[in-house]
C-alpha cells in the first residue's frame, strides 16, 4: 500500500464506515431495557395499586421482588 492513493483511500473509508457503526450499535446497546417483559407489567399494577395475577410464574426473584418466568435471568 505504500504509495497507493487509492488503497489509501479504501482503507480510510472502510475504517471510517465501520467506526460509525460501531458508534451506532453502542447507541442501540445503552438505550435498550433488558428487563423482562412481565416485570414491567407488575411494576405498573403495582404503582396503580392494582393485584398482579402471576398465573403459571412459579419463579420468584428476591433481587428485584418479582415473579419471572423461567428463561428470566435478569437479577443473575
Amino acid at each position: 500500500m505504500a504509495g497507493s492513493k487509492a488503497a489509501l483511500w479504501t482503507c480510510s473509508f472502510l475504517y471510517g464506515l465501520l467506526s460509525v457503526v460501531v458508534v451506532v450499535f453502542a447507541v442501540k446497546t445503552t438505550k435498550c431495557d433488558p428487563t423482562d417483559e412481565v416485570l414491567h407489567i407488575q411494576r405498573k399494577k403495582q404503582e396503580k395499586g392494582e393485584k398482579f395475577d402471576r398465573g403459571d410464574l412459579e419463579y420468584h426473584c428476591i433481587v428485584c421482588d418479582g415473579y419471572v418466568t423461567e428463561r428470566a435471568k435478569h437479577c443473575g
